[in-house]
């Protein structure tokens, strides 16, 4: 039952437990991953599952526990609570875990708890434990429902079947907005793309008459894709930080772009890149949460942006550490790291027309504050992360990126022939005019 456009759902799910029950957690944990292939074909959501133990990072003035909400209870759809016969170690406070069980259920999210079945004896230093157990489990009992499980085996099943129909639920609620969703989406999508098609084929008019006035009018074409294409850094950064679990402001996307021909009186002609001087058909485009790129710091030997351009027919490049990357000189610290480390990619966009390339355009993403994009150095979940960089996430932002990119370069040819104009008057019959 997956969604329209064979779409799949991430499902962050959090995992709390006292450390008493560390055992149990890892394998509640270890099923939800193999589990998710199957949620994912079943149901069109794939799990995620989150602890503190795998998934939190350190902030700066933040305290554990505010680090803890923020990042995995806040950011999980449900949780799974699972606790001993007792509610931890120290049974006279109020345990983390119990803390998060009470913030999930004030933020109205499903929570799963289990508890191990009461032993027939307990030793006076533990029946205080016991009984306070037994008020929190009767208080609980008011609010929704719990388990208990008898060992490991018991509990992964007992997790496995509620999860299951929970799942069930929530994607017929998701199928049933999604149709509007997607139908929007598609009309997103073709909308976008007739309006890129229009202006490739504007554009290669254009570049295939370069003596002969082009009397179309340019409807539809908006004057100020720079700014558009802020907006769509933007959103790229957004995308990830929901993705990702990556602060909003610890993320910043850049895009440089090279004018590669340029209209002069006898047609289109080559733009040699010049390394020595890169600043007259070099541009670069920022989101505004970092400082100004500097063409010093972009096009040095060692940048992540020299990777691609030293080697011919790569698109893309991922570096889950930076510090790591640029111990092999393929990244290059800038003052936005704050000696801290983050993740970075790369990826190259490009706009063709009639078989030859006009412009060469590269995104850059990074990560700050020692946020990165995968937060354990897991082979497995590092590729995963890479994959749906390089494939998902371009892929649906490639159309926007493109035809803003076209529109740029309409607006470097109208910029260029006006100059000529204005230079030489006694030639305009032989220069594109666009009316």
């Amino acid at each position: 039952m997956l969604l329209d456009g064979n779409a799949v759902v991430p499902v962050n799910i959090a995992i709390c437990n006292p450390t008493d029950v560390d055992s149990l957690s890892a394998a509640v944990r270890s099923m939800l991953y193999e589990y998710s292939a199957n949620t994912a074909r079943k149901y069109g959501m794939a799990v995620y599952p989150k602890d503190w133990k795998n998934d939190a990072n350190q902030g700066i003035d933040t305290t554990v526990q505010t680090v803890l909400d923020k990042q995995i209870i806040d950011r999980s759809l449900a949780g799974i609570f699972i606790f001993g016969d007792t509610l931890g170690r120290e049974p006279d406070t109020v345990t983390a875990t119990c803390h998060e069980l009470e913030r999930m259920i004030k933020q109205n999210k499903r929570v799963f708890v289990y508890f191990r079945k009461p032993r027939s004896n307990y030793t006076p230093l533990e029946i205080p434990a016991y009984y306070k157990t037994q008020e929190f489990k009767k208080n609980y009992g008011k609010k929704g429902f719990y388990g208990e499980y008898d060992d490991e085996k018991s509990l992964v099943s007992l997790v496995c079947g509620q999860l299951d129909r929970y799942l069930y639920e929530e994607s017929r609620k998701l199928l049933h907005d999604s149709h509007l969703y997607y139908n929007t989406m598609e009309a997103m999508k073709n909308a976008i793309t007739e309006k890129q098609d229009n202006l490739i084929k504007y554009l290669e008019d254009y570049i295939r008459y370069p003596t002969t006035k082009i009397r179309e009018k340019r409807a539809g074409i908006i004057s100020r894709p720079e700014i558009c294409l802020r907006s769509i850094l933007k959103e790229i950064d957004t995308c990830l930080s929901n993705c990702l679990d990556v602060p909003i402001r610890s993320i910043a996307s850049s895009m440089v772009y090279f004018i590669a021909k340029i209209p002069t009186n006898e047609g289109f002609r080559d733009v040699e890149d010049v390394p020595e001087d890169r600043s007259k058909n070099w541009f670069t485009v920022d989101n505004n949460q970092l400082k100004s790129l500097t063409f010093e710091h972009l096009f040095s030997p060692d940048s992540t942006l020299s990777q691609i351009l030293k080697k011919e027919g790569k698109d893309f490049v991922f570096y889950n550490s930076k510090v790591d990357a640029e111990k092999t000189h393929k990244y290059v610290k800038s003052s936005s790291d704050e000696n801290a480390d983050g993740s970075i990619f790369c990826h190259r966009f490009f706009l063709n027309l009639s078989g030859e390339l006009h412009v060469d355009a590269y995104l850059m993403t990074s990560s700050y504050h020692d946020y990165r994009f995968v937060p354990s150095e897991n082979e497995s979940n590092v590729s995963r992360v890479k994959n749906f960089i390089s494939t998902t996430l371009v892929e649906n932002f490639r159309p926007l990126i493109t035809t803003e990119l076209a529109l740029i370069y309409i607006k470097h040819i109208e910029k260029r022939i006006e100059a000529f104009n204005c230079r030489y008057p006694e030639c305009q019959k032989d220069i594109v005019n666009v009316n």
